[in-house]
């Protein structure tokens, strides 16, 4: 790691990163990312989510990195940044486990026990047309639970694609059911698949 970086300061760093030079990029990573990873530990009590929260937050200031300059006090900004992306994942697997809870006791018939096959044909059926790669991405996703590290891992893939063969996949099965299936009762059928 180049240590001119240590050298600068945070407005020189932030302008070197919103003009796209990737090594102040790369130190800014290496600096922050332990510092981040703890406080929002903290927050979520799971390194894994952890982990996803953390890669996010850095791939949104690359791709926001235009906006840096603009930043006067980098690290209360980053905390905010991070905290909001934090409650939004904690928010959303709260939806997903009400959303579990409520279709676990919907759909199932209360006389027989089973579960509204013409749904579930839908969607077996909108998966089964995938291509392959989007198709194992979700299959592991969403049916083994892995992890996008895990995931790129086995598939030797970078975590963003199989962020976005995940997020294709989505809407093609959602398009493809959306007659038949609301996009949310979908996610939440999905991952119980």
């Amino acid at each position: 790691m180049d240590n001119h970086f240590s050298y600068i300061s945070e407005g020189e760093l932030l302008a070197q990163v919103a003009n796209g030079n990737e090594k102040a990029f790369e130190w800014l990573i290496n600096r922050f990312s332990d510092i981040l990873g703890a406080y929002i530990f903290k927050l979520t009590h799971s390194k894994e989510v952890t982990e996803e929260i953390v890669q996010d937050v850095f791939l949104k200031i690359w791709n926001t990195r235009h906006t840096l300059p603009s930043v006067s006090n980098f690290h209360a900004w980053l905390y905010i940044v991070s905290k909001n992306q934090a409650i939004s994942v904690l928010r959303k697997a709260i939806r997903e486990r009400a959303g579990k809870e409520l279709i676990t006791h919907n759909l199932w018939d209360q006389e027989d026990n089973t579960w509204e096959d013409e749904k579930l044909s839908a969607i077996e059926k909108a998966i089964a047309q995938l291509p392959p790669q989007q198709k194992k991405v979700f299959i592991l996703s969403r049916h083994e639970g892995l992890s996008y590290k895990e995931i790129a891992a086995q598939m030797h893939i970078s975590t963003e694609t199989v962020k976005k063969y995940l997020q294709i996949a989505t809407q093609s099965i959602i398009s493809e059911v959306s007659g038949i299936v609301t996009a949310g009762l979908l996610l939440t059928i999905v991952k119980n698949l």
